[in-house]
Protein backbone atom coordinates (compact mmCIF):
# COMPACT_ATOMS: atom_id res chain seq x y z
CA UNK A 1 0.00 0.00 0.00
CA UNK A 2 1.30 3.19 -0.89
CA UNK A 3 0.27 5.98 1.47
CA UNK A 4 0.74 8.92 -0.69
CA UNK A 5 -1.86 7.39 -2.84
CA UNK A 6 -4.15 9.32 0.10
CA UNK A 7 -2.50 12.34 0.28
CA UNK A 8 -3.84 15.63 -1.15
CA UNK A 9 -2.87 16.79 -4.68
CA UNK A 10 -3.67 20.36 -4.40
CA UNK A 11 -0.71 22.16 -4.04
CA UNK A 12 -2.48 24.83 -1.79
CA UNK A 13 -2.59 22.39 0.76
CA UNK A 14 1.27 21.64 1.35
CA UNK A 15 0.19 20.06 5.09
CA UNK A 16 -1.56 16.84 3.98
CA UNK A 17 1.07 16.67 0.23
CA UNK A 18 2.73 13.65 2.34
CA UNK A 19 2.01 11.37 5.10
CA UNK A 20 3.24 11.75 8.14
CA UNK A 21 4.23 10.39 11.53
CA UNK A 22 3.03 11.00 15.51
CA UNK A 23 3.31 8.82 18.02
CA UNK A 24 2.97 5.05 17.12
CA UNK A 25 1.38 5.86 13.95
CA UNK A 26 1.99 7.33 10.55
CA UNK A 27 -0.97 9.74 8.75
CA UNK A 28 -2.47 10.32 5.03
CA UNK A 29 -5.37 12.58 4.11
CA UNK A 30 -6.21 14.04 1.00
CA UNK A 31 -8.92 16.02 3.67
CA UNK A 32 -11.67 13.61 2.81
CA UNK A 33 -10.42 10.11 3.79
CA UNK A 34 -8.05 10.00 6.96
CA UNK A 35 -6.14 6.89 7.31
CA UNK A 36 -3.06 5.81 9.61
CA UNK A 37 -0.90 2.69 10.02
CA UNK A 38 1.72 1.75 12.38
CA UNK A 39 4.37 4.15 12.59
CA UNK A 40 6.45 3.75 9.81
CA UNK A 41 10.44 4.86 11.00
CA UNK A 42 10.85 6.78 7.09
CA UNK A 43 7.97 8.86 7.58
CA UNK A 44 8.91 12.26 9.75
CA UNK A 45 6.71 14.30 11.68
CA UNK A 46 5.09 17.77 10.14
CA UNK A 47 4.31 19.88 12.49
CA UNK A 48 1.68 21.75 9.97
CA UNK A 49 0.10 18.58 9.77
CA UNK A 50 -3.47 18.59 10.95
CA UNK A 51 -4.17 17.31 15.25
CA UNK A 52 -5.65 14.29 13.57
CA UNK A 53 -4.85 11.57 16.16
CA UNK A 54 -7.73 13.02 18.31
CA UNK A 55 -10.14 12.13 15.62
CA UNK A 56 -9.19 8.68 16.59
CA UNK A 57 -9.49 8.80 20.50
CA UNK A 58 -13.14 10.05 20.46
CA UNK A 59 -13.83 7.18 17.84
CA UNK A 60 -15.36 4.11 19.37
CA UNK A 61 -15.42 1.42 16.61
CA UNK A 62 -18.86 -0.58 16.20
CA UNK A 63 -19.73 -3.99 16.17
CA UNK A 64 -20.46 -5.23 13.57
CA UNK A 65 -18.42 -4.78 10.57
CA UNK A 66 -19.57 -4.52 6.57
CA UNK A 67 -18.01 -5.58 3.18
CA UNK A 68 -17.67 -2.59 0.58
CA UNK A 69 -17.38 -5.11 -2.46
CA UNK A 70 -20.75 -4.55 -3.56
CA UNK A 71 -20.97 -0.66 -4.32
CA UNK A 72 -22.84 0.86 -7.27
CA UNK A 73 -21.74 1.81 -10.49
CA UNK A 74 -20.33 5.36 -10.01
CA UNK A 75 -22.10 7.82 -12.91
CA UNK A 76 -20.13 10.16 -14.56
CA UNK A 77 -20.62 13.96 -16.30
CA UNK A 78 -18.13 15.23 -18.72
CA UNK A 79 -15.08 17.56 -17.65
CA UNK A 80 -15.82 20.78 -17.73
CA UNK A 81 -12.47 21.81 -17.55
CA UNK A 82 -10.79 20.12 -20.49
CA UNK A 83 -14.54 20.21 -22.54
CA UNK A 84 -14.48 16.17 -21.56
CA UNK A 85 -11.44 15.64 -24.49
CA UNK A 86 -9.36 14.86 -21.01
CA UNK A 87 -6.46 17.51 -22.10
CA UNK A 88 -5.01 20.57 -20.68
CA UNK A 89 -5.58 23.56 -22.39
CA UNK A 90 -8.76 22.08 -24.22
CA UNK A 91 -10.98 25.37 -24.03
CA UNK A 92 -9.92 28.27 -26.23
CA UNK A 93 -8.93 30.85 -23.87
CA UNK A 94 -10.40 33.56 -26.70
CA UNK A 95 -14.04 32.61 -26.70
CA UNK A 96 -13.99 30.71 -23.67
CA UNK A 97 -15.29 27.69 -25.13
CA UNK A 98 -18.56 29.74 -26.74
CA UNK A 99 -17.73 28.87 -30.69
CA UNK A 100 -18.41 32.76 -30.94
CA UNK A 101 -17.06 36.13 -30.19
CA UNK A 102 -18.58 39.52 -29.62
CA UNK A 103 -17.87 42.36 -31.68
CA UNK A 104 -19.65 45.55 -31.43
CA UNK A 105 -19.20 46.52 -35.01
CA UNK A 106 -20.55 42.57 -36.73
CA UNK A 107 -24.11 43.21 -37.95
CA UNK A 108 -25.50 40.03 -35.83
CA UNK A 109 -23.23 40.87 -32.65
CA UNK A 110 -20.54 38.28 -32.82
CA UNK A 111 -18.73 36.17 -35.22
CA UNK A 112 -17.35 32.77 -35.31
CA UNK A 113 -14.11 32.57 -32.97
CA UNK A 114 -11.01 32.24 -35.38
CA UNK A 115 -9.04 30.76 -32.90
CA UNK A 116 -10.78 27.86 -32.86
CA UNK A 117 -12.66 27.92 -36.11
CA UNK A 118 -15.85 27.89 -34.01
CA UNK A 119 -15.02 24.84 -32.40
CA UNK A 120 -14.97 26.48 -28.78
CA UNK A 121 -11.68 24.27 -28.36
CA UNK A 122 -8.52 25.41 -27.55
CA UNK A 123 -4.88 23.80 -28.38
CA UNK A 124 -3.79 20.92 -25.92
CA UNK A 125 -0.93 22.01 -24.36
CA UNK A 126 1.09 19.22 -25.68
CA UNK A 127 0.38 15.43 -24.54
CA UNK A 128 -0.47 17.24 -20.72
CA UNK A 129 -3.47 15.25 -19.16
CA UNK A 130 -6.20 17.26 -17.18
CA UNK A 131 -5.48 17.28 -13.95
CA UNK A 132 -9.25 17.63 -13.22
CA UNK A 133 -10.30 14.47 -14.71
CA UNK A 134 -6.82 12.31 -15.27
CA UNK A 135 -7.49 12.76 -18.51
CA UNK A 136 -10.51 10.75 -18.94
CA UNK A 137 -12.58 13.35 -19.60
CA UNK A 138 -15.04 12.67 -17.22
CA UNK A 139 -16.07 13.92 -13.70
CA UNK A 140 -17.59 11.43 -11.23
CA UNK A 141 -20.84 12.73 -9.88
CA UNK A 142 -21.85 12.65 -6.09
CA UNK A 143 -23.29 9.33 -5.09
CA UNK A 144 -24.41 8.58 -1.67
CA UNK A 145 -24.07 5.26 0.06
CA UNK A 146 -25.67 4.46 2.95
CA UNK A 147 -23.73 2.30 5.43
CA UNK A 148 -25.62 2.02 8.59
CA UNK A 149 -27.30 5.12 9.13
CA UNK A 150 -24.28 7.39 7.69
CA UNK A 151 -24.44 7.82 3.89
CA UNK A 152 -20.82 8.01 2.26
CA UNK A 153 -19.94 9.52 -1.29
CA UNK A 154 -19.20 6.59 -3.13
CA UNK A 155 -16.22 7.83 -4.95
CA UNK A 156 -14.54 7.72 -1.58
CA UNK A 157 -15.57 4.32 -1.05
CA UNK A 158 -14.35 3.20 -4.31
CA UNK A 159 -10.65 4.74 -3.13
CA UNK A 160 -10.72 2.15 0.01
CA UNK A 161 -12.45 -0.81 -1.53
CA UNK A 162 -9.56 -2.57 -1.93
CA UNK A 163 -7.70 -2.10 0.80
CA UNK A 164 -6.33 -5.62 2.23
CA UNK A 165 -9.12 -6.74 4.34
CA UNK A 166 -11.37 -3.66 4.35
CA UNK A 167 -14.49 -3.66 6.55
CA UNK A 168 -16.78 -0.74 7.60
CA UNK A 169 -18.36 -0.32 10.59
CA UNK A 170 -22.22 -0.49 10.77
CA UNK A 171 -22.55 2.87 12.12
CA UNK A 172 -25.27 4.40 14.52
CA UNK A 173 -24.52 7.97 14.10
CA UNK A 174 -25.64 10.35 11.65
CA UNK A 175 -23.27 13.11 10.16
CA UNK A 176 -20.40 11.30 11.43
CA UNK A 177 -17.46 9.74 10.34
CA UNK A 178 -17.79 6.43 8.56
CA UNK A 179 -15.09 4.31 10.86
CA UNK A 180 -12.85 1.97 8.56
CA UNK A 181 -10.37 -1.07 9.36
CA UNK A 182 -8.10 -3.04 7.25
CA UNK A 183 -5.02 -5.77 7.93
CA UNK A 184 -2.67 -2.99 7.81
CA UNK A 185 -4.12 -0.02 10.37
CA UNK A 186 -8.04 2.06 10.19
CA UNK A 187 -9.31 5.11 8.86
CA UNK A 188 -12.15 7.65 8.59
CA UNK A 189 -14.29 8.85 5.93
CA UNK A 190 -15.65 11.88 5.77
CA UNK A 191 -19.47 11.72 5.65
CA UNK A 192 -22.14 13.09 3.15
CA UNK A 193 -25.93 14.93 4.29
CA UNK A 194 -28.44 12.34 3.27
CA UNK A 195 -30.40 13.04 0.77
CA UNK A 196 -33.89 14.25 0.74
CA UNK A 197 -36.69 12.43 -0.02
CA UNK A 198 -37.57 15.01 -3.19
CA UNK A 199 -33.79 13.92 -4.34
CA UNK A 200 -34.53 9.96 -4.19
CA UNK A 201 -37.93 10.87 -5.82
CA UNK A 202 -40.29 10.16 -2.89
CA UNK A 203 -43.35 12.30 -2.28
Amino acid sequence: MNLQDFCSKDSTRLSINAPWSVGEYTYATDGHILIRVPRLPDVPGNPAAPGTEKLFAETVAAGEWLDVSDLPDIEYDSCKECNGTGKQGAICDKCDGEDHRSYPTCEDGSVECEDCDGTGLGKADGEIICEDCSGSGKQKKKQPVKIGKEHVDARLLRLIKDLPGIKVANSEKTLGPLIFRFDDGDGLVMPMRPPSDRQVGRK
